[in-house]
């Protein structure tokens, strides 16, 4: 709340748009720049299942970087999943 005690409430409606584009743009380069995200997307299909995906990979453990999830998503069998994840690669 300290948060919207500075901004003040007038000026969340601005501070939210500013920062749905933001995350937008950020979705945008990495469809065009990012090799790992491109071949997560093609390996999952559609953009809902490849956020799923992540949102369950995210819930059962502790990742050391975006890439090396998905890394994973993309190409499990390429790299381990993390220690204690319970994840088994058939």
């Amino acid at each position: 709340m300290i948060l919207l005690r500075n901004m003040g409430y007038k000026n969340l409606c601005s501070v939210m748009t500013m920062l749905m584009m933001l995350a937008f743009l950020i979705d945008k380069v990495q469809q065009l720049c990012c090799k790992v995200y491109q071949q997560a997307r093609k390996h999952v299909g559609t953009l809902r299942r490849l956020f799923e995906k992540i949102q369950n990979r995210i819930d059962i453990a502790a990742w050391d970087s975006w890439h090396h999830l998905l890394t994973f998503i993309g190409d499990p069998t390429s790299r381990p999943p993390p220690i204690g994840s319970g994840y088994i690669i058939a």
